[in-house]
């Protein structure tokens, strides 16, 4: 019973994530939502300085894909070195 449960809120949410995201969808589409995204945009703006510009461009090189591929093989290789000693003893 409680698996049935389970699936049925899950299914439930499925449901209700598919309705919002649809809604948000026709809002774009239908330009509804412009002056929100401009009032967000200028509130945004107006926290920008040079310092945070460069902090945020730390960030995006972070966050570009030679930098996620080697994060990505240095995480990988620390794993498996670990799971390897944690096995051996």
């Amino acid at each position: 019973m409680k698996l049935k449960f389970q699936f049925t809120l899950a299914f439930i949410l499925s449901l209700l994530s598919l309705i919002c995201f649809s809604g948000m969808a026709l809002l774009i589409n239908g330009s509804k939502i412009v002056a929100f995204d401009r009032s967000i945009i200028s509130l945004i703006q107006g926290f920008e300085t040079p310092g945070l510009t460069t902090i945020m461009k730390c960030f995006t090189f972070i966050g570009s894909t030679p930098s996620v591929a080697v994060i990505s093989l240095f995480s990988l290789f620390f794993l498996s070195l670990v799971c390897f000693f944690s096995i051996k003893y």
